[in-house]
């Protein structure tokens, strides 16, 4: 996984709850989209989906890149 790659990506996202649920401090949320590598860093990765939408989950939470090829608007 490279900056400027397109494909298919799995990971999951976390948010900190206010108040835990039985001791879980954490919402994880599942996310399997297609999009491009925008930036990567020590921690993250910055993801853009087809929409525009930004996502930036960490690598340790990434499960899965499968490279694929663009589809051009016509």
């Amino acid at each position: 996984m490279n900056i400027g790659d397109y494909g298919e990506v799995s990971f999951t996202l976390r948010k900190k709850r206010k108040v835990p649920i039985d001791g879980d401090w954490y919402i994880t949320t599942g996310f399997i989209l297609r999009g491009e590598i925008a930036d990567i860093d020590n921690n993250n990765v910055l993801i853009i989906d087809n929409d525009g939408m930004i996502y930036i989950p960490r690598k340790k939470d990434i499960r899965s890149f499968e490279p694929k090829e663009r589809i051009k608007n016509q």
